[in-house]
């Protein structure tokens, strides 16, 4: 057995530089969200067959930037995917921005931005077309949708990229690339699954300070998925850890912090 210790790391002190929103459009969705919690579940059950990815999972998320940290094979993704409505429960149930998490995964979806961990892109479209489509999918007209693609495309830092063909791209550009699409019909909250996954120093840099930028400025909500701590003391000041589908720990970083002692994860390997 490996005892694998997660530290929570002292003082952060971040300077960052100034990056600008893209401009407001006439997509963002209308829609009531709650001051008190933009997540709630009960009791989330999720079976693959015998094997349990999540375990009674009981959740409340408030506004603002949450980290999802866990090593891998913890079930942080099958969580997301279930938070957007794109799995099926086994049973329990929640709201995500006051919808129905088992009957309105298309309502969802259409507040939530996504930057999934897995490869999605398509290696023949260029970025622009790329994160275009993505708008499309979506709902938005394809006038606006090219609008939206310049724009998002300039703020994570490809414009002068954006006519480029994804092939070409580094995996920091392609990240980028990911990230554009999901902030395209501006959302109300954004969720990242490993963002800084594959990333060299400066990539990995630079797309943590573009997210801090989406959250402190942009005025999201995110909800970032992690096995480093550091990335996600980095954007979030509340956090929740999962471990074999259940959620060990939960809450703001700095009372986790004020805790004597130190969090300890046993991992069977």
């Amino acid at each position: 057995m490996a005892l694998v210790k997660v530290e929570l790391a002292g003082a952060l002190f971040i300077e960052h530089q100034q990056m600008s929103r893209p401009a407001d459009t006439t997509y963002r969705r209308e829609g009531h969200m709650s001051d008190e919690w933009i997540i709630e579940t009960q009791d989330l059950l999720k079976k693959y067959g015998e094997h349990v990815a999540l375990d009674s999972v009981n959740l409340k998320i408030r506004p603002g930037a949450t980290g999802l940290l866990g090593p891998n094979g913890a079930g942080k993704s099958t969580l997301l995917k279930t938070i957007l409505g794109l799995i099926a429960l086994t049973s329990g149930g929640g709201k995500v921005l006051g919808h129905d998490i088992a009957t309105e995964g298309t309502k969802i979806r259409q507040r939530i931005g996504y930057m999934p961990e897995y490869d999605c892109l398509t290696p023949n479209m260029t970025a622009v077309d790329q994160v275009r489509y993505s708008g499309e999918l979506l709902g938005m007209n394809s006038q606006l949708a090219v609008q939206r693609a310049h724009e998002v495309l300039e703020y994570v830092g490809l414009r002068d990229q954006r006519y480029r063909e994804i092939s070409s791209f580094s995996t920091g550009m392609e990240q980028a690339t990911k990230l554009a699409c999901g902030l395209i019909h501006d959302p109300d909250l954004l969720i990242c699954d490993e963002p800084t996954n594959g990333l060299d120093a400066n990539s990995r840099k630079f797309m943590l300070d573009t997210l801090f930028q989406v959250v402190k400025q942009g005025g999201r909500s995110i909800i970032m998925s992690s096995h480093l701590m550091d990335d996600v003391e980095r954007i979030c000041d509340r956090m929740l850890m999962i471990h074999k589908g259940q959620v060990i720990a939960q809450g703001r970083i700095e009372d986790l912090k004020a805790i004597d002692r130190e969090i300890e994860i046993s991992v069977w390997g």
